[in-house]
């Protein structure tokens, strides 16, 4: 049923039903519809909804003619020049635009090679200088290359690949220390795991690479994963099922120490500030604190200091306090002032609280991942929906920066400087701005 029409002069009753005449001197009811605060209230609510369209109105008009909704480069360029910008959200817009403006192109293309790429190393170098770009495959390969700018684009030359070594399993890591070291590591299958270590010649020269020294472990050593260098010198840490082993000293006159863990050791990371200390991440989900100069004893097995509670796969040293884990159930940044309670006690089995959580992604298994302090950028591939790149400060999505692995699983990435080297596959992308 329709609302009875207004007529001037009367207003309806909706309780009788019927039409009463306006008298000069007629006092309607406070609840009346024509009481002077209904009427007042309906001529303010009336105004409010008119503003409100016309505001409206004009923010479509200015979203139409503004640029700066579609390009976060003009828009950060303007904010600076106005003043109306913090400097953290300058920060982050530099971050969104050095995301959203990576380009690629083909590094190196190793399928004539064989098999998939599952580690990789690449020297950071001056701009025009070149580099050595070290990979090793599922196939147990380990080739590397000279990589140089030709034509404005980064590639390597391919007349002058080398095959360096070839295990019997795929590679699990690759690494180049700042001596200029290379270890490389093999998983172990029906033959014993082994490490390949060689000393790469002087960028430029036309010297070949020397013999490198190979090294096999026997049993209860069944699988190798993850290795890394140390910032101050040559050591190098190898993670096994076994627990870590510390290799120091060159080739020719190194020693090497055994620290046992409960669990397999994925990830290793070296401290930045401190020559003699490292973390590991384990199967069991614990990152441990050890001292390469302390002989472990016996049923020693480092100091807990985080509880992820998923595998850990990765590890990336902030600073000496700050520790960045990605694990098989995302990523997250511990401070290491606040260490893991101690067992017995009410919160050890619960995880560690974390500073900050990085996304909520679940992968298979252990996808490339690292982290830019330079640029404040974390970048994180998985095994769905390819690699995506996060603020380190704030953990927010810098968006779609088209890290699909269109050639394959992103196994492995790695910023270089101000680029990001990307393993998609049986290529080597190249990605900068």
């Amino acid at each position: 049923m329709s609302a009875p029409a207004e007529i001037p002069g009367f207003y309806y009753d909706a309780v009788k039903g019927r039409y009463f005449r306006l008298l000069p001197n007629h006092a309607a009811p406070t609840a009346s519809f024509y009481s002077p605060s209904s009427v007042q209230k309906q001529q303010e609510e009336t105004q409010r909804i008119e503003e409100q369209n016309q505001t409206n109105l004009r923010r479509l008009k200015l979203r139409r003619k503004c640029p700066l909704s579609h390009s976060p480069f003009l828009r950060c360029t303007l904010q600076r020049e106005l003043g109306a910008a913090t400097p953290f959200e300058l920060e982050e817009a530099g971050r969104r635009v050095y995301a959203l403006g990576l380009r690629k192109n083909r590094l190196w293309d190793v399928a004539s090679v064989g098999g998939e790429i599952m580690a990789f190393a690449c020297e950071d170098a001056e701009v025009g200088k070149e580099r050595t770009v070290v990979i090793g495959t599922v196939a147990g390969h380990i080739v590397s290359a000279p990589a140089t700018r030709e034509d404005g684009v980064m590639r390597c030359d391919r007349a002058r690949v080398q095959s360096l070594h070839h295990f019997t399993s795929e590679i699990t890591s690759v690494c180049i220390s700042k001596q200029r070291m290379l270890i490389a590591t093999c998983l172990g299958g029906t033959a014993s795991p082994a490490i390949y270590r060689t000393s790469l010649p002087d960028p430029g020269s036309d010297s070949s690479l020397t013999s490198g020294q190979y090294l096999t472990f026997q049993r209860p050593i069944r699988s190798m994963w993850t290795s890394t260098s140390s910032p101050y010198n040559g050591d190098m840490a190898v993670g096994t099922n076994m627990g870590v082993i510390c290799i120091r000293g060159p080739p020719h006159d190194r020693e090497s120490h055994q620290f046992t863990t409960s669990s397999d050791v994925f990830a290793v990371e070296f401290l930045p500030n401190e020559p003699f200390g490292f973390v590991c991440g384990s199967r069991d989900g614990a990152m441990r604190l050890f001292d390469i100069r302390i002989r472990q004893r016996e049923g020693v097995g480092g100091t807990m200091v985080v509880s992820h509670n998923t595998p850990i796969t990765h590890i990336r040293a902030l600073n000496d306090v700050s520790m960045m884990v990605k694990g098989l159930m995302g990523c997250a940044l511990y401070d290491l002032r606040y260490p893991h309670p101690p067992s017995p006690s009410k919160g050890f089995a619960e995880r560690t609280t974390p500073v900050k959580v990085y996304g909520n992604k679940r992968t298979v298994e252990g996808m490339g991942f690292d982290v830019s302090m330079d640029k404040g950028l974390v970048a994180d591939a998985g095994d769905v929906d390819g690699a995506k790149i996060f603020s380190a400060i704030s953990g927010e999505d810098m968006g779609e920066v088209g890290l699909k692995g269109a050639e394959g699983n992103i196994r492995a990435l790695k910023f270089v400087g101000d680029n990001l080297v990307v393993a998609e596959g049986g290529c080597l992308e190249w990605y900068e701005m």
